[in-house]
């Protein structure tokens, strides 16, 4: 099967391994037709029961059993049918035991019945069969031959004179010309038999009506009985020497036989033309039949059927003479005295490959078709119709059938013999059976199409986020259909994934869906892996998962603890300090720590950011500019003090520090403002802060409860309660300054 998927809408083209239903063997009878097709199955119409094929049951003696051969009596009411393992069985009447079965009965077996194999059949393997109008004949793979039914004029050719019928099988006579010999294939008309045997000779038994002992008359003439009860040879004194027959086949009064050359040979009544000689001679013993159509031709087959005979060429075409009353032999004339090519331009230059004479004509074609005409009063032709035809009619073959789930596919038709093409209907997603039905045969082909696509998802981001912060993951699936996207979660990234509840889902309405999950990351540095897993009526896929790591948290003020904070102003252009006087005395600055005093000769550090012994030393006191120019973005400080890094500083005796100047006021340099350098070096931009020392910054601590752990007090600055200050050097004391 081809494609093995499609869309949940139908519409995909499939193609599909199923042979195509066609007969490719066939029998005809009087009224009744059957055939076998090519996968096994068989059929039967006609009979007045049906005008077109209908299944023969095939559940019982027939079940799991291949048919090799078929044989509809010459009397169109029963059919014998012989399968591959030896296996003999009838259906229809019964009057006369033609069914083998042990019984008579004077209405039709519906189905199938075994022939009786407990007596004369016990251990044998029949490999052909034949049927008259009352009589049946097997042989058995050891060449010998059996019969049953009606004995009239001997048909059994069991000697059993005066035996009316046998409802089970008996053995043909060998105690005479048949001892020693091997029988391959043989027919039954109404009235007589003949057989031919594996060294290619012709034997016959029943009456001698015409000659159709085929012996010149010599039984008659020995025993002055008009016919035999067991089995005569035929004199073929008019066939060159080393002739060889491979076939034979009988009509109501007439015996044709094949030779493994290709030639016909004909005896019995020739009133109607049906010897093929031009003449309504009687023949006694096997005769040549070269005219007409069959001179220089080599036949492959024949057939007879009642009155006339048909032969099939080795070129295709077929040849008929005898009796024409339902234009079997298709010549548009009445009786047909040689033979004759038939007119079969119906059948579009199809060759047959199987063919059977009764009051009409049956072919099977290499094109797969049936074709026939004839007779057709009891639906025989198989057209659909009951009425006669001279012209070949097509037989109403069973249409193929396709279902996918249960529903019917469309636009079902024929790639080849092998091959069916079919459109899928819609069908929800997932995994279907797929029954083709041909004729009486449904072909099961289990889980084998699968409606929809298998779903596809893409992957979440990686992600990093603050301890305890909410974090959305999303990934976009689709897939026909639409599938259902869930996740699952694991601490290692490896095994026990877990359900992850509470992911939303959207149709995107484009054939996409997408699933949204919101997480809580955990505790700082701890990674939870995510990921999500699309399922739908096809499949299931599931994404790579993704790692949510948890950063350190954010630090939030204290809600309960007093405002404290550093009052900045806006930077200015420029911030120059002016130089320190060596001569200047420090200011000392409240400590509760002790402080050395100051060396005279120490410069100040001009690095802000410098620490350690160097950046020890007085704080020298502020000095001003004699003639500043007015700052132009003048920043407000805390205090009067001016620290030689152009920042001021104040001694806040209530341990607040950085509390705004109350008035707002922001005076000019000198009064709390911030004065520009008069030097040729260029200006630089200055932040303006507080200074504060460790006393002031333990007073703070005291005041606020605060632990002095939150202190931070790398590269300068202090992190208290939300507040940001920065720490100036102290004046005096054995600690390092810190900034």
């Amino acid at each position: 099967m081809s494609p093995e998927a499609g869309s949940t809408s139908g519409g995909t083209a499939v193609t599909i391994d199923a042979p195509q239903f066609e007969f490719v063997q066939v029998d005809e009878g009087k009224t009744l037709s059957v055939g076998l097709t090519r996968d096994n199955q068989l059929y039967a119409w006609g009979a007045n029961l049906s005008s077109v094929p209908v299944p023969v049951d095939q559940s019982g003696v027939l079940a799991g059993k291949t048919i090799t051969d078929l044989a509809v009596g010459a009397s169109g009411t029963y059919a014998l049918v012989l399968a591959s393992d030896g296996t003999v069985a009838g259906w229809g009447t019964n009057e006369q035991g033609q069914l083998g079965n042990g019984t008579t009965s004077s209405t039709y077996s519906t189905v199938p019945v075994a022939v009786d194999t407990t007596g004369a059949l016990a251990g044998k393997t029949i490999v052909s069969i034949a049927a008259g109008s009352g009589t049946s004949l097997a042989i058995a793979d050891d060449g010998t031959a059996y019969t049953w039914g009606d004995n009239t004029s001997g048909l059994l050719g069991a000697g059993l004179d005066g035996t009316a019928m046998m409802t089970s099988p008996v053995a043909v006579d060998t105690s005479g010309v048949l001892d020693g010999v091997t029988l391959v294939r043989g027919a039954v008309t109404d009235v007589s038999a003949a057989v031919v045997s594996a060294e290619g000779r012709l034997f016959t038994w029943g009456t001698d009506d015409y000659g159709l002992l085929g012996d010149d008359g010599a039984h008659q003439t020995a025993t002055g009985s008009t016919f035999s009860a067991v089995p005569v040879e035929a004199d073929t004194s008019q066939a060159p020497d080393g002739t060889t027959f491979s076939e034979v086949t009988a009509g109501m009064w007439t015996v044709t036989a094949l030779t493994t050359d290709g030639d016909v040979y004909g005896w019995g009544n020739g009133r109607t033309g049906q010897l093929g000689t031009g003449s309504a001679t009687n023949w006694q013993l096997p005769t040549p039949i070269t005219s007409g159509a069959l001179a220089d031709a080599t036949v492959a087959s024949v057939d007879s059927g009642g009155l006339y005979t048909l032969a099939l060429l080795s070129d295709g075409s077929m040849v008929g003479w005898g009796a024409n009353g339902n234009q079997q032999i298709a010549t548009g004339s009445t009786d047909v005295v040689v033979p004759t090519t038939m007119g079969l331009s119906a059948l579009g230059g199809a060759a047959v490959i199987d063919f059977a004479a009764g009051t009409a004509v049956l072919v099977a074609t290499d094109a797969h078709s049936s074709w026939s005409w004839g007779a057709g009063g009891a639906g025989q032709l198989g057209d659909g119709t009951s009425i006669d035809s001279q012209f070949p009619v097509a037989v109403v073959l069973p249409t193929d059938k396709v279902t996918f789930g249960g529903v019917s596919a469309t636009e079902i038709s024929r790639i080849d013999a092998d091959t069916i093409s079919a459109v899928t209907p819609p069908h929800a997603a997932g995994t279907v059976d797929v029954r083709v039905t041909i004729g009486n045969r449904v072909l099961v082909f289990a889980q084998s199409y699968t409606y929809g696509t298998a779903p596809t998802v893409t992957d979440p981001a990686d992600t990093t986020s603050p301890a305890g912060s909410e974090v959305a993951l999303s990934v976009t699936a689709t897939g026909d259909d639409l599938p259902a996207v869930s996740w699952q979660t694991s601490t290692t990234g490896t095994d026990g994934w877990t359900s992850a509840p509470g992911a939303t889902q959207t149709d995107n309405g484009d054939g996409t869906v997408t699933s949204t999950l919101v997480v809580t990351t955990g505790a700082e540095g701890t990674a939870v892996h995510y990921r999500a897993v699309a399922v739908n009526a096809v499949d299931q896929v599931i994404s790579a998962s993704a790692a949510v790591t948890a950063t350190a948290a954010a630090v939030s003020p204290d809600p309960t603890a007093e405002p404290t904070s550093v009052a900045t102003a806006p930077a200015a252009e420029q911030t120059v300090s002016p130089a320190p006087d060596p001569t200047a005395t420090a200011e000392p600055v409240e400590d509760a720590t002790p402080e050395s005093s100051a060396r005279p000769d120490q410069e100040p550090t001009s690095d802000p950011d410098a620490t350690g012994p160097e950046a020890t030393g007085p704080a020298p006191a502020a000095t001003e500019d004699p003639s500043p120019e007015p700052s132009t973005n003048p920043t407000p400080t805390a205090g009067p003090s001016a620290d030689p890094t152009g920042t001021t500083t104040t001694d806040d005796s209530a341990g607040i520090v950085g509390t705004d100047d109350p008035a707002g006021a922001a005076g000019p340099a000198g009064a709390g403002g911030t004065a520009e350098a008069d030097s040729g070096e260029q200006a630089r931009p200055a932040t303006t802060s507080t200074v504060v020392t460790d006393a002031q910054v333990r007073s703070v601590l005291a005041h606020t409860g605060s632990d002095p752990s939150w202190l931070f007090a790398g590269a300068g600055v202090l992190l208290l309660a939300g507040a940001v200050f920065v720490l100036a050097g102290r004046s005096a004391g054995p600690h390092p300054t810190r900034h």
